[in-house]
């Protein structure tokens, strides 16, 4: 895992990069638990959210129209976060 310490001490750390050191503590900044699995969580694409939900690709883009399903978008292509679907849907299970 990468840290101040590793930066510090790597023999390819250079002298303009030391002064970005500092803006780092010691404590292990650069691959927190809840991120280092941002890729995998990702869902790109309406076709891989109704994958993941067993919902047809044209409900995905309607619940995208009306807000009715948590989302984002990178350029054009609908996204959304396994983890935040998961949680919307025990939300939804809970408000029923």
């Amino acid at each position: 895992m990468l840290t101040a310490d590793t930066l510090r001490n790597h023999p390819n750390t250079t002298a303009a990069e030391k002064p970005c050191q500092a803006l780092f503590s010691t404590k292990e900044h650069f691959l927190e638990p809840a991120n280092d699995n941002l890729a995998s969580d990702i869902l790109r694409g309406a076709d891989a959210i109704a994958a993941f939900l067993g919902f047809p690709r044209r409900a995905i883009y309607h619940l995208v129209s009306k807000g009715g399903i948590p989302h984002f978008r990178l350029g054009e292509t609908v996204c959304a976060r396994r983890s935040t679907l998961t949680e919307w849907i025990s939300e939804q299970e809970r408000a029923a």
